[in-house]
């Protein structure tokens, strides 16, 4: 199982990897940062299960269309109100921003998936 976040946060820390860990699920952790330096062809790696930890981004989604038929499952994990323009508004500009690029321009790519 491969987990790709952004970098280290409380929705993996507190939800994401204690889950795993109780289950017993072998994952490794990627950093949105390290995504170019990685390579899928680490033999140990498994990919039947990604888990996408609030934010993608278009090397992700290039990377998840390119490797398709390696995964299984694609669990996208976010806050519940992420696509939510409204309360996109309610938050500082750059936040708002943030999440927009980095989640809400995705929203109809998600869905199909």
């Amino acid at each position: 199982m491969l987990v790709i976040e952004e970098c280290p946060n409380p929705s993996s820390d507190y939800y994401i990897i204690p889950l795993l860990e109780n289950k017993n699920k072998n994952y490794n952790r990627i950093f949105l940062k390290d995504f170019e330096m990685f390579s899928i062809n680490h033999q140990s790696l498994d990919l039947n299960t990604i888990v996408i930890v609030r934010y993608l981004n278009k090397k992700i989604k290039q990377w998840l269309a390119n490797n398709r038929t390696k995964i299984e499952k694609i669990i996208y994990f976010m806050d519940d109100d992420l696509f939510d323009l409204k309360a996109l508004r309610c938050l500082p500009k750059r936040y708002a921003w943030k999440i927009f690029k980095h989640a809400y321009i995705y929203k109809d790519w998600l869905k199909k998936k």
